[in-house]
């Protein structure tokens, strides 16, 4: 995996949170046509948002 700003091996922790299964599956796939994987993809957005690089209103 990248480089991210806060990722720490030793200081991680684990998110489960509840998505449609239909949007689960577009999510992956587009993960995959993209040549990342899902968790990457979470790790970026969330780290965008945090770093106000993108807001609520702007998607």
């Amino acid at each position: 995996m990248k480089n991210f700003k806060h990722l720490d091996s030793k200081n991680i922790t684990k998110t489960s949170f509840d998505l449609p299964s239909s949007l689960k599956t577009a999510f992956k796939l587009k993960a995959i046509a993209d040549g990342a994987d899902m968790k990457e993809v979470i790790i970026r957005l969330i780290q965008a948002y945090v770093d106000k690089k993108i807001k609520l209103e702007e998607i």
